[in-house]
């Protein structure tokens, strides 16, 4: 077997390494490509003025140029959030493309989190896409959307959320170094402090995405709550339900949270009532409202006598005058 020259293993070293660098530069690139891309898309959104047809013709288009999963996570991930930022007026799209962008594993956890958030308030507006004969009730829709929360809320113990909301680290104001360029320790001290600086940027972009994870945590939560201080009350419901999908310590975070709040709710309603059926004042009540009432006009009438008073007088020395 004849073995390979050093000059040979050093031009298959040196093309492997060529093909790994075009490689990555070709990726690299491609990213900038699409970060461009989906800048230009988000640009699309307007409210309730997003040219929605339009965002989905723009989206398709990426999805057929871009088939690394992780792009098209991203995509997916734009296009619900235009969606669901543009007043949700369909639903159906936004559920769409969170559930295409949750299959797909590469997004971080403020991401999904996000997405789990516009999944469970898209399937509360469903009712606005959906024939007569399809609408749900609402107890039916609360208990879909709580689903799709609660699938959040339960996919967060998978990563590292602080209990409390992280802060973004401070660094000292930087300082240059100063010193010979040629100098070998200056050399060193630029490099020093360059790495610094890569590390806090690093550091920084890390917290704020914690910071996000954190937040989308706890509108998950929220959204659980407000649902359920919705009439028709369902309160051993929620119990239940939450019990059955998270941890413990969640479920007591919810529940706790959900009795700080229980008082905001507001009582059942059986029947709407008409003028004819309303409630009578009290007599106190009653005596009050005819009180100030008669006060009220007594002002009116003592200003307008002062109001003409004074007019005649007016007219009186505007006479005498002349």
């Amino acid at each position: 077997m004849i073995e390979p020259s050093a000059r040979a293993r050093g031009l298959v070293s040196f093309f492997l390494l060529l093909l790994i660098y075009a490689g990555s530069t070709s990726l690299n690139a491609a990213e900038k490509t699409l970060a461009g891309e989906l800048r230009t898309l988000d640009a699309m959104r307007k409210g309730l003025d997003t040219p929605t047809d339009q965002v989905e013709a723009r989206g398709k288009a990426l999805l057929e140029k871009h088939d690394n999963p992780d792009q098209r996570a991203l995509i997916h991930y734009h296009l619900a959030h235009i969606h669901a930022q543009s007043g949700q007026r369909r639903p159906d799209l936004v559920m769409e493309h969170c559930e295409d962008a949750l299959k797909l594993p590469s997004l971080d956890a403020a991401k999904r989190l996000q997405l789990y958030i516009y999944l469970g308030d898209a399937k509360q507006q469903m009712n606005r896409v959906r024939s007569t004969k399809e609408k749900l009730s609402f107890p039916e829709t609360r208990a879909e959307a709580t689903n799709a929360y609660l699938q959040g809320l339960k996919e967060s113990t998978k990563y590292s959320i602080p209990e409390t909301k992280p802060e973004l680290p401070i660094r000292e104001p930087f300082e240059r170094p100063q010193g010979d360029p040629n100098d070998p320790e200056f050399k060193r001290r630029v490099a020093q402090s360059q790495k610094e600086a890569e590390e806090y940027v690093r550091q920084r972009e890390q917290a704020k995405q914690d910071q996000q994870a954190w937040e989308n945590r706890r509108i998950l939560y929220d959204q659980i709550v407000y649902l359920y201080l919705a009439q028709p009350a369902a309160d051993e419901e929620m119990r239940e339900v939450v019990a059955r999908a998270l941890p413990q310590a969640m479920v007591k975070v919810l529940l706790d949270r959900f009795q700080e709040k229980v008082g905001m709710r507001q009582p059942a309603v059986d029947t709407p009532t008409t003028p004819s059926e309303a409630t009578p004042l009290p007599p106190d009540a009653a005596r009050r409202w005819l009180l100030w009432l008669n006060l009220g006009i007594l002002i009116i009438v003592v200003a307008a006598l002062l109001w003409r008073r004074l007019r005649h007088k007016k007219g009186q020395r505007k006479n005498a005058g002349g």
